[in-house]
């Protein structure tokens, strides 16, 4: 198995992970990198009992997209910088993922609810971590799984993507089917779930008294490729599944008690007829069609907050159908954004008016 690229955070403001985590669809090894704000270390002790997590889906893999894109490694840090837990990764024959690009999507989707899966356990370890002393934030009212509508732990999970990462986002499953699909899962996936948990335990913990200084780093992997690996966080220790400490809280966020919560951040998703070339397969499914995902009674039926931002310059979905398309949407839920002189393709200068809005938003 290829060992994944290396990065380091820059200014020492987080801490990633680099692994592989197992699809759903086939136990397929995705590349994945799991970015943690440094600021939940440092607060280790006081942290609220709300967890935010993120995951950020990259452009069409043939046509040269991959979690390297300049647009996802942008969102990445600006989402980091706002507290927020983020996982990116490669679809299924993108980069060091193995498999190959499907004709439907379907496995795709399979592969952004695998990474989600992991990133939510991740973010559910590090919440028991610090239940006992963290403060009582309330939830916000937003829609989520239902449960205890009282809880006063749980995790919001912001689904993102950008172009055709997006359109794989916004099919993704609801915050209760992603959980049910957490509880039920058997073989590799479950051993990588408990794997994040643990992680995330011990992550906490080797940060409670302060320390910040330890090995050097090294990638290795998690998940299908080597279910026991270690798995090393750029600036911090190596997180080893024999190396917990046996005092270790085992307090942790229940999942079926929990308020999980979502909303989704799509930039440039693709319309038809555009959305059709990129699923061609879509329309051969019995009950599907690849017009409907982005429908708003589609979009709607999730209960979530939804931003969209587009250019006004975009070369694949023009600008008349994206306000069209927004004109249909429902006002209390969704909210478009529409940046002049910016195209399919961002720069810098329309980036940085995706993050005003972004900031906005959240």
């Amino acid at each position: 198995m290829p060992r994944p690229r290396r990065t380091t955070a820059p200014h020492g403001t987080s801490h990633t992970l680099h692994l592989f985590i197992p699809s759903l669809h086939d136990g397929s090894p995705l590349e994945a990198s799991i970015t943690v704000p440094i600021q939940l270390a440092s607060a280790a002790n006081s942290a609220p009992r709300i967890r935010k997590a993120a995951v950020f889906a990259h452009p069409y893999g043939p046509l040269g997209g991959s979690f390297n894109d300049g647009c996802v490694v942008y969102m990445r840090e600006l989402l980091v910088s706002l507290g927020y837990i983020v996982a990116i990764f490669n679809f299924r024959g993108v980069g060091n993922s193995k498999g190959a690009t499907s004709w439907t999507g379907r496995a795709e989707t399979e592969d952004y609810t695998s990474v989600a899966g992991w990133v939510v356990s991740f973010a559910a370890g590090m919440v028991g971590a610090v239940s006992q002393s963290s403060s009582s934030s309330p939830l916000p009212a937003r829609e989520g799984r239902e449960g205890d509508s009282t809880a006063k732990e749980g995790i919001e999970l912001l689904i993102g993507g950008y172009s055709y990462g997006g359109l794989i986002a916004a099919q993704s499953p609801t915050a209760s089917e992603l959980v049910d699909r957490i509880i039920e899962a058997r073989g590799e996936y479950a051993k990588a779930l408990k794997e994040a948990r643990d992680m995330a335990e011990r992550w906490q913990e080797s940060h409670s008294d302060g320390r910040t200084s330890y090995s050097s780093p090294r990638t290795s992997m998690t998940g299908a490729a080597r279910p026991h690996a270690a798995v090393t966080v750029t600036g911090s220790a190596t997180l080893s599944p024999t190396s917990a400490s046996p005092s270790a809280p085992s307090a942790r966020l229940d999942l079926k008690k929990a308020r999980i919560t979502t909303s989704y951040l799509l930039i440039s998703p693709p319309l038809p007829p555009v959305s059709s070339f990129l699923l061609p397969g879509w329309l051969c499914l019995p009950g599907y069609s690849v017009q409907t995902i982005m429908e708003p009674g589609t979009l709607a039926n999730r209960k979530s907050r939804m931003l969209c931002v587009w250019g006004d310059d975009d070369v694949f979905t023009g600008v008349k159908r994206y306000r069209k398309w927004a004109e249909r949407m429902g006002e209390e839920w969704f909210q478009g954004v529409e940046v002049a002189k910016a195209g399919h393709f961002w720069r810098r200068q329309g980036l940085e008016e995706v993050k005003r809005e972004v900031e906005g938003w959240i």
